[in-house]
């Protein structure tokens, strides 16, 4: 896989390798939680950004926040699940899922994919 910035005749190579190690190269790990109440939205993004030292990716239309997560993914979910529960933050969902080419894209140029959100 390779990935263009501003694919032209005269195109940078950003990044190229297998789609795993180009995921496992912008960290492996995230949690994302869709909250219930769009007003709670920034309080969920900012306690996950505390509780995992991460940067919070917030969609508003989605009302989803991600967080990468470093190391044990399954204990920051726990952990997760709990703080927003302590918080009272009602949540429509939530899960641990690998990093997708869309961040491998996001953290290579620094703006998201054209057709994302």
């Amino acid at each position: 896989m390779l990935f263009l910035d501003e694919p032209t005749m005269w195109s940078l190579n950003i990044a190229s390798g297998t789609p795993r190690d180009l995921k496992t190269s912008v960290g492996g790990e995230w949690v994302d939680v869709v909250v219930t109440d769009p007003a709670r939205l920034d309080d969920a993004a900012r306690l996950l950004g505390r509780l995992t030292g991460g940067e919070p990716r917030t969609e508003h239309t989605a009302l989803r926040v991600s967080v990468p997560v470093t190391g044990r993914g399954a204990a920051t979910l726990t952990a997760a699940l709990r703080a927003l529960d302590n918080e009272r933050i009602a949540l429509d969902d939530i899960a641990l899922r690998r990093a997708g080419l869309d961040e491998v894209f996001l953290r290579l140029t620094g703006e998201l994919a054209s057709g994302t959100t």
